[in-house]
């Protein structure tokens, strides 16, 4: 196998493990938030605010997302393929981390999980894109 091969194969793996990570999150995120009366309502988002209520299920989902971003930044530095975005991935990790711990300790859970619905719902098909693309089954 030549070394071009190599690399792509390196990329799609890393890719179907990011896409795995951000259709799960994104999944449990859903399923956390969608039955809650402030869903659909965005002034709902800051209704009680700084004393809104933080469940157990949406507790772990911050601790999740959190841990995820931090190992990305070491992730990034140790053993992911070096790639021409470095500086601007590391930039991201780092203050999605940072955005993360803010809006845990300030008590922004409900715009917070929304905000990283959002944010990873992206991901999920940004990450799908280039599995098909390191796959050579990309259309257009």
């Amino acid at each position: 196998m030549n070394e071009a091969t190599q690399v792509k194969i390196t990329k799609c793996s890393e890719s179907m493990w990011k896409l795995t990570y951000f259709a799960t999150v994104e999944t449990w995120v859903l399923k956390i938030t969608y039955y809650e009366p402030w869903f659909g309502d965005s002034k709902g988002y800051f209704k009680d605010w700084p004393n809104q209520e933080l469940k157990l299920s949406l507790s772990l989902f911050y601790m999740c997302q959190c841990g995820f971003y931090i190992y990305s930044i070491f992730a990034l530095l140790t053993w992911e393929t070096r790639r021409k975005d470095f500086s601007v991935m590391m930039s991201h990790h780092i203050i999605t981390s940072i955005l993360i711990g803010y809006s845990y300790v300030t008590s922004f859970f409900r715009i917070g999980s929304i905000i990283l619905a959002l944010h990873d719902a992206s991901d999920v098909f940004l990450e799908a894109a280039k599995v098909f693309k390191y796959s050579e089954r990309e259309h257009g």
